[in-house]
């Protein structure tokens, strides 16, 4: 489905301001790499905003800070390093059966992480949900072919499930919701389907995220003085 059909499907909301490309510029250049066009695309026509009251989409322009792409990031690096927490190698010798299934599920895991790219530089939301859940752009090679993942929240026990990946960019990601071809496990895509209303952040503000379970978080910021951009 092209950007074009999927606005034939859901309304865009009334006086959203495109971005200008000096804008997106600037942002790109702050995170370090590109985005993809049809992200872009969404935000210029969209903004930031909710979709049948279950996915809320991010955008480096929301003046509602719960709809700001780059600071739900920064917010969900403790997500991100829950993964990295469980890549931990261990070896026991035991006869117990329900240790070594337990073993074995771990090693399998591992195995389906290690395919992934490296979090947290690799990993940028795009989208929220409302149990705590989010939408990820896995950010390997051109933007143009970033894949998605769906993120459920962790468990009691800091236990996340495994990453689930989407087929397609971000439109046949959000066209699929719509039409109930693609499900959110235990968010159910179901509350999406037919949805055919985009409801400006400003209206609906995003779900505030809190992690369950710990994790020691070590980051690396950097700040990088850049030019105001031209009005």
């Amino acid at each position: 489905m092209t950007f074009a059909d999927l606005t034939k499907k859901l309304a865009p909301p009334p006086g959203v301001e495109p971005v200008s490309e000096e804008r997106w510029s600037h942002v790109e250049a702050m995170l370090g790499h590109a985005l993809p066009g049809d992200y872009k695309e969404f935000i210029n026509v969209y903004g930031a905003g909710s979709l049948g009251d279950c996915l809320w989409v991010l955008s480096p322009f929301s003046k509602d800070p719960s709809g700001l792409l780059i600071r739900e990031n920064l917010a969900r690096m403790d997500q991100l390093a829950l993964y990295g927490r469980q890549g931990v190698s261990m070896r026991i010798k035991t006869a117990d059966p329900t240790i070594t299934r337990a073993l074995a599920a771990h090693d399998e895991r591992s195995k389906e992480l290690s395919t992934l790219p490296p979090w947290p530089d690799k990993w940028l939301v795009w989208g929220v949900l409302k149990n705590g859940g989010a939408l990820y752009f896995l950010r390997s090679g051109a933007a143009v072919r970033w894949q998605s993942v769906h993120v459920e929240p962790p468990s009691a026990e800091g236990l996340l499930p495994l990453p689930v990946q989407l087929k397609g960019n971000m439109t046949a990601v959000v066209a699929g919701l719509l039409s109930g071809q693609t499900t959110l496990s235990t968010q159910g895509g179901t509350a999406l389907k037919g949805c055919s209303q985009y409801i400006p952040i400003s209206e609906k503000t995003a779900p505030a995220y809190s992690v369950t379970g710990t994790a020691a978080v070590s980051s690396n910021l950097e700040t990088v003085q850049l030019k105001r951009p031209r009005k």
